[in-house]
């Protein structure tokens, strides 16, 4: 059985002064600069019948109906079934609002970094699909937490938290590793 995957990414750049989501109600919280990079990642499986994306972003959230309209471009641009293409944003405040649905103070977004956005996601995309290249085999499993990363919400009331993480990783025929998803 053939097995391919491809990635890509490219880093989000976030124009000086442009308002961001926020964390709570209030306008005009600007990027004065940011601490690291943003990033909008790609990933790509193909198992010689059906191919599969993963488009992942920081952002706060993506807009169902941005995902909607990506999902049918990539989806006619490569012959992919529309629901095995997912969208997955990192939930940071410190990005640029997608969208409006009616609430203010978690910032206005900007139509240019808007269509940049659209046009990145399809650009990683478009990487991705060309990126693939054969998988020898993947493996997962679970791995000690340097530090603790956020509280396991399924157990709220023991404040227990998850100290592993979990992870696949996809391995060329050479032995060398393609992508780690964690």
């Amino acid at each position: 059985i053939m097995f391919k995957a491809g990635c890509a990414e490219k880093v989000l750049k976030v124009p000086l002064f442009i308002e961001l989501h926020g964390y709570g109600f209030f306008a005009g919280r600007r990027n004065l600069g940011t601490c690291g990079d943003l990033y909008c990642r790609a990933f790509s499986f193909y198992d010689g019948d059906r191919r599969a994306m993963i488009i992942y972003t920081d952002s706060l959230m993506v807009d169902d109906a941005y995902a909607r309209e990506l999902r049918m471009k990539i989806a006619a641009k490569y012959s992919i079934n529309p629901d095995y293409i997912t969208f997955v944003a990192t939930h940071s405040h410190s990005t640029p609002p997608l969208f409006r649905k009616g609430f203010c103070g978690f910032g206005i977004p900007d139509p240019d970094y808007q269509d940049y956005w659209k046009r990145t996601v399809m650009e990683v995309a478009d990487a991705a699909f060309y990126d693939e290249e054969e998988i020898e085999y993947a493996e997962a499993g679970k791995a000690p937490l340097a530090q603790k990363l956020g509280v396991n919400r399924v157990e709220v009331e023991k404040n227990i938290t998850d100290a592993t993480i979990r992870w696949v990783k996809f391995i060329r025929p050479d032995g060398s590793c393609k992508i780690l998803l964690h």
